[in-house]
């Protein structure tokens, strides 16, 4: 079973989870609103990835105290250790730059060297469950019918529609949306929200990207830190194999285990076909329709899987973690391990108020821009969660 203890501050009493027997104080930090942290009234010392050289026992419950944080604010966003590195990088310019969707040489290396990092073997195929709900057999998948014969193609137009379209067609597989529910937003603006960067051997890269809508539970949360369903939607010329996305769905995937607390389905679709990854244990599983391969599997199928994933493995807490105590063997957490391997291998992080003091040598005046413009831009693993 995984190990877990109970942690109470005042009448709040939250579970989480130990990693190797230890806690992980910015996680506790960021759950009850603490600028430090104390248990059992001691100030335990931590690592510089945030994790205490104490242990403690599986099922104990410890006493929290601290000082509340004082909240941080710029451009909307926060950010965490580690900050003056990267911008020191940035000034350098020793760094190895890629987007998502565009090829690039060496891109493809540095994507199979992030995975490395990881600990994650790459692409193998998944396996659908061996049931679905009741009733969901008789249901079917409407494909998508709007994209024009010929001629010019108006993303704007079609995001939305095919936005709609799965809106509808997922609640045909029951999954609610709305308040109690989901939320299927187009994040399209948002585009470099799910950027990274990470050290693989001597050198470093980063990623920038985003993606087109997101499927997240439903609250006042920033979408990249709870996301459950990545889509990116593709013309059908864009969409001819797996091969053909595999670079850039997989960039996806990275980045959600790098910015959100939940494991996150990525799904590329035209509206006709589809390629989803699943993170998994120490692989990454993937499902296609396309009618030429052995392994495909049909459309409808497909959209079960995505519903199946919303109401079956997801949870539905808008402030879900994933140090949270998960059933051990679940499928959740099977999802789960390569997100906590990316969390414990590259860090998690601080405040950006913190931040700001140790890195003495941008003038004031530039500060703030340069700060801004790497968050945006450089998502380097071991910065904390943002809006």
């Amino acid at each position: 079973m995984a190990a877990v203890v109970k942690l109470k501050y005042g009448d709040n009493e939250r579970s989480i989870r130990l990693v190797n027997d230890q806690l992980h104080i910015p996680t506790i930090k960021d759950m009850f609103g603490l600028s430090s942290v104390d248990v059992d009234g001691v100030a335990e010392p931590a690592d510089d990835r945030g994790f205490t050289f104490a242990t403690y026992l599986s099922g104990s419950t410890l006493h929290i105290s601290g000082s509340p944080a004082q909240a941080a604010v710029l451009s909307g966003s926060s950010t965490g250790a580690k900050l003056d590195e990267i911008l020191g990088l940035l000034k350098a310019k020793k760094v190895q730059e890629y987007t998502f969707g565009q090829s690039k040489t060496g891109r493809d290396m540095a994507v199979a060297a992030a995975l490395t990092a990881l600990g994650l073997t790459g692409l193998v195929p998944g396996t659908l469950p061996k049931r679905w709900a009741r009733g969901w057999n008789q249901k079917r998948y409407s494909v998508f019918a709007e994209w024009p014969a010929g001629g010019q193609i108006d993303e704007n137009t079609y995001a939305a529609q095919l936005l709609n379209h799965f809106v509808k067609a997922l609640i045909v597989f029951e999954v609610p949306f709305g308040i109690g529910g989901f939320d299927f937003k187009d994040v399209r603006n948002y585009n470099n929200r799910l950027s990274f960067a990470c050290m693989t051997g001597a050198s470093t890269v980063m990623f920038n990207g985003g993606t087109d809508a997101a499927v997240i539970p439903r609250g006042p949360i920033p979408w990249q830190g709870q996301t459950r369903i990545l889509f990116d939607w593709k013309r059908r010329s864009e969409l001819q194999s797996v091969e053909s996305v595999a670079t850039q769905a997989q960039l996806e995937l990275l980045g959600a285990l790098f910015n959100s607390r939940h494991p996150t389905l990525v799904v590329l679709t035209d509206g006709v076909n589809f390629v989803i990854l699943q993170p998994w244990g120490c692989t990454i599983r993937y499902w296609q329709t396309f009618s030429d391969v052995v392994d495909r599997i049909s459309a409808d199928d497909a959209v079960r899987l995505v519903a199946h994933h919303l109401l079956h493995i997801s949870s539905t807490n808008a402030g879900f973690n994933h140090l949270d105590s998960v059933p051990e063997g679940s499928d959740l957490s099977m999802e789960l391990a390569p997100l906590l391997a990316a969390k414990k291998e590259l860090g998690e992080a601080e405040g950006l108020a913190v931040q700001l003091q140790v890195d003495p040598d941008l003038p004031a005046n530039e500060r703030l821009e340069a700060v801004s413009n790497t968050i945006l831009a450089w998502r380097q693993p071991n910065l904390s969660y943002f809006s």
